[in-house]
Parts: C-alpha cells; sequence; structure tokens
C-alpha cells in the first residue's frame, strides 16, 4: 500500500490543530446570496468578454469551442437573472398608495358615466 507522505502529514496536522469549522445555515447563505451572485455574473461577464472576439469575426480563425462557450455563458447568465423565469406581475397586489388611484379613477367613470347617459 502507498501512502502519500503530503497527504498523511496534512491529515495528522488537521488533528493536531483541530479545526472548528462553522456549519453553513440558511440566514448564511441568504445573507451571502447578492455577494454571490454579483461575483458569478461577473466571472460569466469575463467569459463571454473572452469569447466575444470569436463570436464577432474579432480573431482570423474564430474557434467553435468558444463560440459554444460564449453561448453557454450567455444561457447561464440569463438563468442567474431568472430572465428563463420571471416574477409574477405586482399590479394586481392592492395597496394603500393604488387604494386612492381606484377610488378616483371610479369617481371618474361615475362622472363620465352620468355625461354619457345625459347626452342619450
Amino acid at each position: 500500500m502507498h501512502l502519500c507522505t503530503v497527504h498523511v502529514w496534512v491529515v495528522t496536522r488537521m488533528e493536531v490543530l483541530k479545526f472548528d469549522i462553522p456549519a453553513l445555515d440558511d440566514t448564511m447563505i441568504a445573507e451571502k446570496q447578492p455577494y454571490i451572485r454579483a461575483l458569478v455574473a461577473d466571472r460569466l461577464e469575463q467569459i463571454w468578454q473572452a469569447c466575444l472576439p470569436h463570436i464577432d469575426g474579432g480573431v482570423p480563425n474564430p474557434s467553435a469551442p468558444m463560440v459554444e462557450l460564449g453561448l453557454r455563458a450567455t444561457r447561464e447568465l440569463s438563468r442567474l437573472f431568472r430572465l428563463d423565469n420571471p416574477a409574477a406581475a405586482s399590479h394586481d397586489v392592492v395597496t394603500g398608495t393604488n387604494l386612492g388611484a381606484r377610488e378616483l379613477v371610479a369617481g371618474h367613470l361615475e362622472v363620465l358615466e352620468a355625461r354619457i347617459k345625459g347626452e342619450t
């Protein structure tokens, strides 16, 4: 049996130091989510910038794998920003701010209906 001396040293060293690695919980993940999303978006943008000359013909011999990588980066970036699954429209939600607007519109409609009934 062959043992790697570096691996044995690292394992024994970790046992001696007794690392206390904190467990990740949902609140820690939720707090770091915007940072991680921005980091991933930045990396995908770097990949896209490297692939762009192959896509728009900026290099004499475009590489098909670079074009495919650029398309994948674009797809992943759109998934990151949830363009494939947009959120529902929020105009159906009644709040205190648009409740006054609804009453105002209803009042204008009543006035308009009265005008129409009066003219016909």
